[in-house]
């Protein structure tokens, strides 16, 4: 499996804070059954500002400590982005990390709050030849209130990426019932950890998997752990699933 979103380089973040536990964490990972994993420490202009080169020099730190440790799991680097007015210029000027240095960036936006310049910073990007996957949807109240609003997104080449922890009601039982909603309506394109230390989902994978089964086929199943994160790695294009409006919420 691939695990596109965590938060597991030491001392940058606000997820592991030493290196012992994010090996502990990688341990569990591997045990778990995952190959990838990347680290998208946070970048919120003025308060996380993981920029490209600290990435980039920690990642490969944290490769280097895994390496000694005999641990075999692939690092790559990447970010978290918390969406902001100028964050065209920001990838353009190299100042924060895509992930594995391909055309896919994670970003993330307000919990409760929809944003009025989202669609044309989703078109800078675009334009630009990058390919915008937004983070937790399942967990943004008006998603929850209205889940076709990730529509328009996926019709503007937004992929989505949702919560391993949403399906154990890890963030409420209404993203929960979201994330369901989504999965079957072809809303959604990678499934990862957001990890940010021990006690978080990788102890909880084989039910995780359990449920996951039992809402889409084996097939969208691989699609959505380790397929599409796969052509992350490789920056190459994802096929996308004509999704489906949803007709009744709850």
């Amino acid at each position: 499996m691939v695990d596109i979103h965590t938060h597991l380089l030491p001392n940058i973040d606000d997820g592991a804070r030493e290196y012992e536990e994010a090996l502990e964490v990688i341990k569990l990972a591997e045990n778990t059954g995952f190959t990838d994993l990347f680290v998208t420490p946070h970048y919120i202009a003025g308060h996380f500002n993981n920029d490209k080169v600290l990435v980039d020099m920690m990642t490969k730190k944290l490769n280097e400590y895994l390496e000694d440790k005999d641990v075999h799991l692939n690092i790559y680097n990447g970010s978290e982005v918390y969406v902001c007015e100028n964050l065209d210029k920001l990838v353009d000027e190299n100042v924060i990390p895509t992930l594995n240095n391909s055309k896919y960036i994670l970003i993330e936006i307000p919990m409760n709050m929809k944003i009025m310049y989202l669609d044309d910073i989703i078109y800078k990007l675009t334009t630009m030849g990058l390919v915008p996957i937004l983070a937790h949807p399942e967990r943004y109240s008006y998603v929850q209130n209205d889940p076709n609003f990730l529509l328009e997104l996926i019709q503007k080449n937004v992929l989505i990426q949702s919560n391993y922890g949403s399906l154990i009601g890890q963030y409420g039982k209404t993203a929960e019932k979201t994330l369901e909603k989504l999965l079957k309506n072809n809303m959604v394109h990678f499934l990862s950890t957001d990890t940010h230390g021990q006690g978080y989902v990788y102890e909880n994978m084989p039910k995780i998997l359990s449920i996951l089964n039992k809402i889409v086929d084996k097939k969208t199943v691989n699609l959505l752990t380790k397929e599409n994160g796969e052509m992350v790695i490789h920056n190459k294009d994802i096929e996308i699933i004509e999704p489906t409006r949803i007709k009744k919420f709850f």
